[in-house]
């Protein structure tokens, strides 16, 4: 009777497909792209995490005051080093909430016009202004910050000092 059962099996072991006993190949084949897709997502988030990283290495290494800007929550913080030195809060235009990309800008310059009417120029790439005031830079995103703050990033950046733009 075992033989009968053995030989049984083993015939309908035979008949079974392999890919339908151990499960299909396409079954993987279809999350692949998916896969591909959220690795390279991963991969992308790493790389700005470590350029970010680098960026606050080289701004310690240097012995010089810097600002992070979160576009997502709307802050920012000047620091030195690894000291905040101040708590900052901004608003930005709606046109240009897709227009700034994450990653280091340089302050090119400082336009010291009628008060009120001061800004913080980063290259073609960012300008800081006081809030409420009119703006010419229609061609640049812009940031708007209080008085108090602006006037405190004004006066203790200088040309050359680097700000870096998270997400």
């Amino acid at each position: 009777m075992i033989n009968h059962t053995v030989i049984l099996l083993s015939f309908l072991f035979m008949l079974t497909p392999a890919s339908a006993a151990f499960g299909s190949e396409d079954e993987g084949r279809g999350d692949l792209p998916a896969q591909q897709k959220a690795l390279a997502e991963r991969i992308e988030m790493l790389k700005h995490e470590q350029d970010f990283l680098l960026f606050q290495k080289t701004a310690f290494a240097a012995d010089s005051k810097y600002l992070i800007l979160s576009l997502g929550d709307g802050r920012g913080q000047f620091r030195y080093k690894n000291k905040i030195l101040k708590d900052v809060r901004f608003k930005m235009r709606q046109r240009d909430a897709g227009r700034l990309k994450q990653g280091v800008v340089i302050l090119s310059g400082k336009i010291e016009s009628p008060p009120g009417r001061q800004a913080l120029i980063f290259g073609k790439g960012l300008v800081l202004l006081i809030a409420g005031g009119r703006t010419a830079f229609t061609d640049v995103p812009v940031l708007f910050l209080g008085k108090r703050d602006f006037n405190s990033l004004f006066y203790a950046l200088e040309n050359g000092a680097q700000a870096y733009i998270l997400p």
